[in-house]
């Protein structure tokens, strides 16, 4: 799985403004890596769950905002205010127990 991600969990320190700004409550479900990990490992139907930063990934979404035509340039204004590893995608993955 890939999703949105932040450095600091949003269930443990509020997300910072530009985020809200953009995302609104959405940004409450963009869960750290190691969030996703124990999350995924509690349910204990998986097994082998590995969860990390993709490296690169908030300057590979700034690649994809500009690339799409970010109306506006909310998004682009969102990541390119955040350090590289404030903001990114998660990557999670798993086995099937």
């Amino acid at each position: 799985m890939s999703t949105p991600a932040l450095r600091n969990d949003p269930h443990v320190q509020k997300p910072l403004a530009q985020v809200t700004a953009l995302a609104g409550w959405e940004a409450a479900a963009w869960h750290t890596p190691e969030w996703w990990r124990k999350h995924w490992d509690l349910t204990g139907m998986l097994t082998n769950v590995t969860a990390q930063l993709q490296p690169g990934s908030r300057d590979d979404w700034i690649l994809w905002a500009r690339a799409s035509g970010d109306a506006g340039g909310q998004l682009l204004a969102m990541l390119t205010s955040m350090a590289a590893d404030e903001i990114g995608f998660a990557l999670v993955s798993a086995v099937k127990a």
